[in-house]
C-alpha cells in the first residue's frame, strides 16, 4: 500500500484505466480466439456432416441389391464406399491407398468414416470408432423413410491441413495487432481521460489553497451537476462562510470598542466635569455615572453569555413543560413596558406542551419581546401566538411599523448587528439579544426566522421539536 500511496492520482488513474483495459481487451482476444476455433470447427463438422450425406445414395444402392439387409452388405464394398470422396471419378474401383490419397493443398484429410446397426454395433469402414464414449458427426441413412444404419465420423478438434494452421494464425495475428492497438488508443485516452477528470480537482485544490492563505473572495463559480460539481460549489459556499465570518468578527470588534467607548466616554467626561468643579458631586451626577455603569455591566454579561452558548458552556435542564405559560410569564413582565410605550401588547395561543430548560426559554421569550417593544413606534401593538404546527410548537411574535427589508432579516441573529434604519432609533443595548435567543433556540433543536410581518412590521418566528 505504500508503494501504491506514493503515485499521484493522475498516475492512479492512468493504471486502473489502462490496468481494466488490460483485462478487457485480453478477455475479448481468449473469446474472440475460442469463438473462432468454435465456430470453424463447427463449420467443418458441418460440412463433414454434408459428405456423409452425399454417401447415403450409394449405401442404399447397396443395400437394394443385397436384399435389402443391411447385415448382407459386403463389409469391403462399405468400406470402398467409404473411403471414396465425394465427387471422385465414377470408374475408379477400389479404396485409394494411405499414400495417394487425393488431398489438394490446403485441403483437409477426410476423417476416419463408419456405418454402424440401430443398436450401435459395428459394420464396417474406420475401427477406430469403434468407442462408444467418443462423441461423432453422425447421419441417419434412410431407405423410404426408416432409418437403417447411421454413418458417423470423427468430428474435427483441431486444424489439420497447413492452409487451416495458416489461417488460423493469421487471425490469432490480427486479433493481436488489434489488442495492441487498442491498448494504445485506451493509454491515449486514459490520458486526455486523466488530464479533464483532475482538471477540476486542480482546481479545488488551488481555491483551497488561495483560502488556506486568507483570500476567501476567490470562487469557482462551477455549474455541472456531478460529485465534483457539488464539491466545488461546497468549497465557493466554504469560502463565502469563513469570508462572512471574518467580516462579521471585524465588524464584531469594531461594534464592541464602540459601544464600550460610549458609556466610558460619558463616565470620563462626569468624572472630569466633578474634578474641575463644572459639576457638583450630587446625587443627580451619582445616577448618571451609575446608569452609564450598569449599561456597561449588562453589555459585558451580553458578551459573556454569548460567548459562553457559542462554545457550548451554558448549562440547560430539559423538563417537559408548557411553553405557553412561559410566554405568558414573558409577556406580564413586559406589559407595563409596553403600556408606557403606547404599545399592545396581546398573548393568544393553547397549551403546549415541549421538553426543554424553562429559565432559557424564559430567557429567549424576553429577549424577542424586549427587541419588538423597543423598536416598534408607538402607538402601536405586538401580537403573540403559541400553537402547533404538525410536531413543532410555534412561537410567533409580530409586531407593527417599522419593519426591516426582507434581504436584512437573517442579520438580525448575528452578534452586534443594528439595522440602519428607523428600527434603529433605540440607542441603548448591544445587539446581542438575539444573538443569544438564536444559540438557545440551537440548543434545543429548533429554528429561527424573521420577515416582515403582516402590521408592517417584523415578525420572529421560533419552531421547537415536541421533544
Amino acid at each position: 500500500m505504500k508503494f501504491w500511496d506514493s503515485f499521484t492520482v493522475f498516475q492512479k488513474l492512468m493504471v486502473i484505466l489502462l490496468s481494466s483495459t488490460l483485462v478487457l481487451v485480453s478477455a475479448m482476444l481468449v473469446l474472440a480466439r475460442w469463438s473462432y476455433e468454435q465456430g470453424f470447427f463447427d463449420y467443418t463438422n458441418a460440412l463433414e456432416q454434408t459428405r456423409l450425406q452425399r454417401l447415403e445414395p450409394k449405401l442404399i444402392s447397396l443395400y437394394e441389391e443385397h436384399g435389402s439387409d443391411v447385415y448382407a452388405m459386403p463389409k469391403d464394398k462399405v468400406a470402398n464406399i467409404i473411403s471414396r470422396f465425394p465427387g471422385r471419378p465414377a470408374n475408379a474401383k477400389g479404396p485409394l491407398p494411405p499414400d495417394r490419397a487425393r488431398i489438394l493443398p490446403g485441403q483437409r484429410a477426410k476423417p476416419p468414416t463408419a456405418l454402424f446397426d440401430l443398436n450401435g454395433d459395428f459394420l464396417a469402414g474406420s475401427e477406430q470408432l469403434i468407442n462408444p464414449e467418443r462423441q461423432f458427426v453422425t447421419v441417419d441413412v434412410k431407405y423410404h423413410g426408416e432409418v437403417i444404419a447411421r454413418l458417423s465420423s470423427i468430428p474435427s478438434r483441431h486444424f489439420n491441413s497447413p492452409l487451416e494452421t495458416q489461417v488460423s494464425k493469421q487471425q490469432w495475428e490480427r486479433s493481436l495487432l488489434f489488442g495492441i492497438l487498442s491498448i494504445a488508443a485506451a493509454a491515449l485516452l486514459s490520458f486526455f481521460a486523466s488530464l479533464v477528470i483532475l482538471k477540476p480537482i486542480r482546481r479545488v485544490m488551488s481555491t483551497i489553497g488561495s483560502i488556506s492563505k486568507g483570500d476567501y473572495n476567490v470562487r469557482l463559480n462551477e455549474t455541472s451537476k456531478d460529485e465534483l460539481g457539488e464539491l466545488m460549489r461546497d468549497v465557493d459556499y466554504l469560502a463565502y462562510t469563513l469570508h462572512s465570518t471574518q467580516w462579521s468578527r471585524k465588524q464584531w470588534l469594531a461594534n464592541i470598542s464602540h459601544d464600550m467607548r460610549t458609556p466610558l466616554t460619558v463616565l470620563t467626561g462626569e468624572i472630569q466635569s466633578i474634578k474641575d468643579g463644572i459639576r457638583s458631586f450630587d446625587l443627580e451626577r451619582l445616577c448618571s455615572i451609575e446608569q452609564e455603569v450598569n449599561h456597561l455591566r449588562k453589555f459585558t454579561e451580553d458578551i459573556y453569555e454569548l460567548s459562553l452558548s457559542d462554545i457550548g458552556g451554558l448549562r440547560y435542564e430539559f423538563k417537559p413543560l408548557d411553553l405557553l405559560e412561559i410566554v405568558s410569564e414573558a409577556v406580564d413582565a413586559l406589559r407595563l413596558k409596553a403600556e408606557k410605550s403606547g404599545l399592545t401588547l396581546s398573548l393568544v395561543g393553547k397549551p403546549v406542551i415541549i421538553s426543554g430548560d424553562r429559565s432559557r426559554l424564559l430567557q429567549l421569550c424576553k429577549n424577542i419581546l424586549t427587541n419588538s417593544v423597543d423598536y416598534t413606534q408607538s402607538p402601536g401593538l405586538v401580537e403573540v401566538s403559541v400553537y402547533w404546527n404538525q410536531d413543532k410548537a410555534v412561537l410567533s411574535i409580530s409586531d407593527s411599523a417599522p419593519s426591516v427589508p426582507k434581504g436584512n432579516c437573517r442579520h438580525l441573529f448575528d452578534p452586534l448587528y443594528r439595522e440602519d434604519s428607523s428600527r434603529n432609533r433605540v440607542k441603548k443595548g448591544g445587539g446581542l439579544g438575539l444573538a443569544i435567543c438564536k444559540n438557545i433556540v440551537d440548543a434545543h433543536k429548533g429554528t429561527i426566522v424573521a420577515k416582515p410581518s403582516q402590521y408592517d412590521g417584523l415578525e420572529i418566528i421560533v419552531e421547537l421539536p415536541k421533544s
